[in-house]
């Protein structure tokens, strides 16, 4: 269960390159598994070190860039540190959907209404009428 992880950033061409910055690839390796998905940056090729997974340079873009990376590095880890504190099972594919946030069970908007209704239903006696009841539910449930 303890799923360690490697972190890896590399430089992807698309089909379509005709020259000029690459994308950024974060590539998230579990027990020989791999996900991977774009940070949304680019780099030029003579810029990038692809040993240490960074950006050359000392110009102020390249330590924006690198230290973009480092924040991207740590929030990896603190999402692998939330599957770790729930006891989930730490694969490539749930570390990913735990750092994008698509782990998160999304609330619909009826379901919304129903633990509403169901709340005002447990209040009556305790100072909540029956008839005030009818003007909180929701018509569209029943």
């Amino acid at each position: 269960m303890k799923g360690n992880f490697h972190l890896l950033y590399y430089l992807r061409k698309q089909k379509v390159y005709k020259g000029g910055p690459r994308a950024i690839y974060m590539r998230i390796t579990v027990d020989g598994k791999r996900a991977e998905m774009s940070i949304g940056r680019e780099c030029e090729s003579d810029k990038w070190n692809s040993s240490a997974g960074r950006a050359i340079g000392t110009k102020e873009n390249v330590r924006t860039l690198n230290s973009y990376l480092d924040s991207l590095q740590s929030k990896m880890r603190m999402a692998h540190q939330a599957l770790l504190d729930t006891g989930q099972q730490i694969t490539a594919a749930t570390l990913q959907e735990q750092f994008t946030g698509k782990s998160q069970k999304s609330r619909y908007l009826m379901r919304l209404f129903a633990e509403h209704n169901s709340r005002m239903k447990e209040l009556i006696g305790n100072g909540f009428e029956a008839n005030t009841l009818k003007g909180y539910i929701n018509k569209l449930i029943k």
